[in-house]
């Protein structure tokens, strides 16, 4: 039960925008009583997911433990979030256990769109969630094992299917022939053309075939059904279609949009439930500017679930709440090895100078997260990854990240399972 005397705040996800939010709330919010539910006890860099897929980095390369997260004034609750009931004002997990909130800040995440094409769901598989990226680098690596080529297709030409394919690549050049399959008339659908256009290039190069303006029918065990033109056969069908909001939404009884995200206002919040901010992959929020839903990015979702946390504290101190503001910085996408893509403001990256922009934004992302030991784990030499893991793990009551605290009455610590690289 919440504390007397003290405002419960839950923030629900422990992705870009759930641990944006925390922190914020941590930092700023000393009266509060915080949980942070997660349904694992790690932080993924998902935008890593792609390196993770072809075997280019250890998953302990693209997570951070939750519990750096969880300052003395809050606790962290491993388990899967099953409902909201609003009603009442609880989070119930799926094991049955319940949560009771004054507020809550929504931050589930989402899954896979399958557009409800025939076979996409029981053949495909997805990168977006670590056991997703898990699964997906074993069936890789069993594939490259077992003799080439391979043939790889990807569902999907936007930024996450370019990322796959360009790793992919990048590492089995002689023991897979990849193809990347895009509805659009163009790779990375919304990216700036110009470097859309070279890293379709880049990929070619690599040898990659890229079919655009060509619409997925139907899937079955061994092809890919296409609109125009023959079935492409496959050994793997990599999933990077799109993303829906999650199930949790939909079966909590919340306004949600035909891709199943929260409608939202411009405060954030639930339309119809004020005390339910919602933020990143699950909330649909309408930029003013452009009258359009944002898509789902990590970027944004950083910036969304700050937003919600200060317009609550705003809130709770009485004081008037802002409509969020979207920035879009920019964005980068790898290719593997040497080469990505990319833009900040008006200005335009290619190559060697693009990988080591996006880099630094990933650093400065893990460190603001994690602290030094992500960096280290993901770009050291293997002998000096190993030496600072097994040397520098961070201590109890160090910065940044609070203090490291068992989960409590509502939830544990759950043992390792084995949404700024916000670009």
């Amino acid at each position: 039960m919440p504390e007397a005397g003290r405002t419960r705040v839950v923030v629900a996800g422990g992705g870009y925008a759930g641990l944006s939010a925390f922190g914020e709330l941590a930092d700023r919010g000393p009266r509060l009583e915080l949980l942070l539910v997660s349904a694992t006890p790690y932080h993924y860099f998902v935008t890593e997911f792609p390196a993770l897929v072809a075997g280019g980095v250890e998953e302990e390369g693209v997570r951070v433990s939750l519990r750096r997260f969880v300052a003395a004034r809050g606790r962290l609750v491993v388990g899967s979030v099953d409902r909201v009931e609003p009603g009442p004002r609880r989070l119930v997990l799926a094991g049955g256990e319940s949560l009771p909130y004054d507020y809550l800040i929504l931050a589930v995440g989402g899954e896979a769109e399958f557009f409800r094409i025939p076979g996409a769901r029981e053949h495909g598989l997805e990168v977006g969630n670590p056991a997703a990226a898990r699964q997906l680098a074993a069936r890789v690596a069993g594939l490259v094992e077992g003799g080439g080529p391979r043939r790889v297709v990807i569902a999907g030409g936007g930024l996450t299917g370019v990322e796959v394919a360009g790793e992919l690549a990048e590492r089995y050049p002689d023991r897979l022939q990849i193809t990347v399959v895009e509805a659009a008339p163009a790779l990375m659908p919304g990216f700036d053309p110009i470097l859309a256009r070279e890293a379709q290039r880049v990929l070619e190069e690599k040898g990659v075939r890229v079919r655009t303006g060509t619409k997925i029918v139907s899937v079955d065990p061994a092809h890919v059904h296409v609109e125009q033109g023959p079935a492409l056969p496959y050994d793997l069908l990599v999933w990077a279609g799109g993303v829906r909001g999650s199930p949790v939404l939909a079966r909590s009884g919340l306004p949600v949009t035909p891709r199943g995200r929260v409608k939202v206002d411009p405060l954030l919040r639930a339309e119809g439930f004020p005390e339910i901010y919602v933020a990143g992959d699950a909330a649909s929020f309408t930029d003013p500017a452009t009258g359009q839903e944002l898509p789902p990015s990590a970027q944004l979702a950083v910036q969304m679930g700050r937003h919600a946390a200060r317009n609550l504290l705003r809130r709770l101190a009485g004081r008037d709440e802002v409509p969020f503001q979207p920035r879009l910085l920019g964005a980068f996408a790898t290719l593997g090895g040497r080469e990505a893509v990319g833009y900040v403001g008006a200005g335009r990256f290619t190559g060697l100078p693009a990988v080591v922009i996006k880099r630094l934004i990933e650093a400065h992302h893990a460190v603001e997260t994690g602290g030094l030991i992500p960096v280290l784990a993901r770009y050291a030499r293997p002998w000096a990854r190993r030496l600072a893991l097994r040397t520098l793990r961070p201590r109890p009551g160090l910065r940044p990240g609070g203090l490291e605290v068992a989960a409590g009455e509502n939830g544990r610590i759950a043992p390792s399972p084995g949404e700024v690289s916000p670009a």
